[in-house]
């Protein structure tokens, strides 16, 4: 299965080329280009100039293109891909939104949905579950986000002011609901470890290894051997 994550890194501002550009360019017209020693000294001023624009002046975020996962179930690839559009459109909304609640509300819920679909990506039966989120849960997510971006720079008034309440006692009943959701596809995980363990532990009793005596030897025989 190819596992693709979300990257984000930073790269220096393409404002460095302009500024040391100018300044190898105003260098140019004030002193005579046609001496070495002043082209010399032009190239390291550029070079300079350079160097401390890369270092100072504020990094750009780039966040890098992101390949969608590919398990080999069509059908599932496709509901993850859905699902993924839904999250990437309510992350592009929360950098819109001016309330720091809903805000930190909304990327809370947008990296649940992440780990979610990161999840289900290998567990194929739980399907039915994802098209659940895709056919109610998601798109209301999303219709949500849009109503408060677009409510929150309304004039206010009776009506937004009790919609924009609504929204934000939706909004945290909805993260951990999807918490509780993610929790659910490892149930069967826990179940199988839960066995696992009682079975043993069972064999372990039944064969007179569960008390200090391991495989015929004692702890005590042991230490004293030591």
């Amino acid at each position: 299965m190819e596992n693709n994550k979300n990257s984000r890194h930073e790269r220096p501002s393409a404002l460095r080329f302009y500024i040391s550009g100018a300044l190898f360019l105003l260098y140019s017209l004030i002193f005579p280009f046609y001496s070495l020693v002043h082209i010399a000294l032009g190239l390291a001023l550029f070079g300079a100039c350079f160097a401390l624009c890369t270092r100072f002046l504020p990094k750009t975020a780039v966040q890098a293109e992101e390949k969608p996962v590919k398990t080999g179930d069509q059908a599932l690839d496709s509901t993850l891909e859905k699902g993924m559009e839904y999250v990437k459109r309510i992350e592009s909304l929360c950098s819109l939104i001016e309330n720091a609640g809903v805000k930190s509300c909304l990327e809370d819920i947008c990296r649940t949905l992440r780990e979610i679909f990161k999840a289900a990506a290998q567990k194929p039966r739980k399907l039915s579950m994802l098209r659940r989120l895709l056919s109610y849960y998601l798109p209301t997510l999303l219709k949500l986000a849009e109503y408060y971006e677009k409510l929150e720079h309304v004039s206010a008034g009776e009506n937004v002011e009790s919609s924009l309440k609504r929204i934000e006692e939706n909004l945290r009943l909805l993260s951990p609901a999807f918490k509780k959701q993610l929790d659910l596809l490892f149930e069967n995980d826990a179940l199988d470890i839960t066995t696992d363990i009682e079975v043993m532990e069972n064999m372990l009793k039944a064969e007179g290894l569960a008390g200090n005596d391991v495989f015929g030897l004692s702890f005590g025989d042991t230490e004293q051997r030591r």
